[in-house]
């Protein structure tokens, strides 16, 4: 069973970060490299597997998965 993890703090993310996440998810590369995500999968072990926006198209949370 996959354990999955969801990120729903902007604060958790800088604000570079969460424009970089925006910018690779609207055009489908959902783990970008030099993010916040990439430092975190790699910390964690999770793997980044989507990412919901809000009514304006900013990134409001981040679902990460591993196993």
């Amino acid at each position: 069973m996959a354990q999955q993890i969801v990120v729903k703090n902007r604060q958790q993310m800088a604000a570079e970060t969460e424009d970089a996440l925006r910018d690779a998810a609207h055009s489908g590369a959902l783990d970008p490299q030099g993010t916040g995500v990439t430092h975190f999968c790699r910390r964690t072990g999770y793997h980044l597997h989507s990412v919901g926006f809000d009514s304006e198209g900013h990134p409001q949370t981040w679902v990460f998965t591993k196993g």
